[in-house]
């Protein structure tokens, strides 16, 4: 609509512009109103009063940038000019704007100040001036509070919106903060876990290439695989997104079986196991089951770095509120089962645990290192 066009095109307006145009049509208007009264009343507009409305209306130009020295100049020559014999507009517009700018712009405190001093300054013009009747003090004073009002509401309504600027700013950067977060426990779980792997068969494959050149090449093409897998993986957790839509699907339950597989390549022997209300895996939500996949890619990792070819265990056992799942390997000295304990991948596994609305827990044992996660079915959910 056409008033719509009108706003915007008035925003564009340099605020030193609109303030001077906003002053020359108070000054317009207020020089109407004076010529009118003194054409009706008989009384003569004199260069004294002609320059107390010079005070009132030029210093208006500076009302945003300047707007208590304005306020002062403009109400003492809007109180010098009541006190006068000289034609009364029907309100003093200039004070008006003046006293609206300070209680838009200024603490509520200063205004409230502001506004006592005017009170008292227009009861004693009133006191000391010419005959005034009470309609004139009833609508000075109704109009002058009327203006405090509105400038106090527009500085509630600025700071208001303010602050909802703020917090949507601080949602959008705890979202970005939440996502480097994803994003770097993915990097570190996925780099961790595959670079390890890769690390461990290109050993194997080093070790029997001059004895045996088939295994070793069976090592190497385990090599490419991982690789080739790690690729994907990432691929997927940077963010390939596109329409909010990811290229790829989230890894489930499902998958643990094919990552226990990779790890067994490495020469460790890991077995995955069930137990509980089996039934009940596909209540899990997909992000419960990324977290839980996550946990169990992160500690094999720990069993491939730590452990040596000592067995590990991976189990799941469902209950009726929870999934436990727990992460058992052996055969770590103890200052490795203490250095597991601090690790980074100990406060992924935390994070991607206390995500969901589950928890973490780790120790070692007398002949290894246990992890322990206990995740709800459903994201957000209370483990029990």
């Amino acid at each position: 609509m056409w008033v719509d066009s009108l706003i915007e095109r008035s925003r564009r307006i340099p605020a030193y512009a609109a303030d001077a145009l906003l002053a020359g049509l108070v000054a317009a208007v207020t020089i109407i109103a004076v010529v009118v009264e003194s054409q009706t009343d008989d009384t003569p507009l004199t260069l004294y009063g002609s320059v107390l409305l010079g005070f009132q209306l030029v210093p208006v130009v500076w009302r945003r940038r300047r707007p208590l020295p304005v306020l002062a100049v403009v109400g003492i020559a809007t109180l010098l000019y009541g006190m006068a014999e000289l034609p009364d507009p029907p309100v003093m517009f200039a004070l008006l704007l003046a006293i609206y700018t300070v209680a838009s712009l200024l603490p509520r405190s200063v205004g409230i100040t502001c506004a006592v001093v005017m009170m008292v300054a227009g009861a004693i013009g009133i006191w000391f001036g010419d005959a005034s009747d009470a309609a004139d003090v009833a609508v000075n004073y109704f109009t002058g509070t009327a203006a405090w009002f509105l400038g106090d509401a527009t500085r509630t309504q600025r700071e208001r919106a303010r602050r909802t600027d703020d917090e949507r700013a601080r949602e959008a950067e705890d979202a970005v903060n939440q996502e480097r977060m994803r994003i770097a426990r993915d990097m570190h779980d996925i780099v961790g876990h595959h670079i390890s792997v890769i690390a461990v068969q290109a050993e194997a494959a080093q070790e029997v290439l001059a004895v045996s050149p088939e295994k070793a090449a069976a090592a190497m093409a385990n090599v490419s695989e991982t690789a080739r897998t790690a690729l994907d993986e990432l691929r997927r957790a940077v963010g390939v997104v596109k329409d909010n839509v990811r290229y790829d699907r989230a890894h489930t339950l499902d998958d643990l079986e094919l990552l226990v597989e990779r790890v067994r390549q490495t020469g460790r022997p890991v077995t995955l196991s069930m137990s509980g209300e089996i039934e009940r895996r596909s209540e899990m939500d997909a992000i419960v089951q990324l977290s839980a996949y996550r946990i169990a890619q992160e500690a094999l990792t720990n069993v491939i770095k730590h452990a040596g070819s000592n067995e590990a265990t991976v189990h799941l056992r469902f209950t009726s509120s929870d999934v436990f799942l727990t992460i058992i390997d052996c055969g770590q000295t103890p200052q490795g089962r203490w250095r597991r304990g601090r690790g980074v991948g100990m406060t992924t596994m935390r994070q991607r645990a206390e995500l969901v609305g589950g928890f973490f827990w780790h120790n070692p044992t007398a002949d290894g290192f246990k992890v322990l996660a206990v995740l709800p079915y459903k994201a957000g959910g209370e483990a029990q």
